[in-house]
């Protein structure tokens, strides 16, 4: 039970990431949250800086919350 419970998070976290963020927010929160890029790195290869990517992760973040969290209230 717990073990499709996990699946069905998983898969929520999926579909919100692919439908909710833009392509922006996608690859930040690919690049730092899933991937580990450090930001420093991430700052450099995207040629921006540390603020605008903890900022860009933050909006991503709380899109997702959001998406899963009324996903959720069936």
């Amino acid at each position: 039970h717990e073990w499709l419970e996990d699946r069905e998070l998983l898969d929520a976290v999926r579909d919100a990431v692919q439908t909710t963020l833009t392509p922006h927010q996608r690859a930040v929160f690919r690049a730092l949250a899933l991937d580990g890029v450090p930001i420093d790195v991430l700052a450099e290869r995207m040629d921006t800086t540390r603020g605008a990517l903890y900022k860009t992760l933050h909006d991503a973040r709380r899109k997702l919350r959001t998406a899963i969290g009324a996903g959720n209230e069936r």
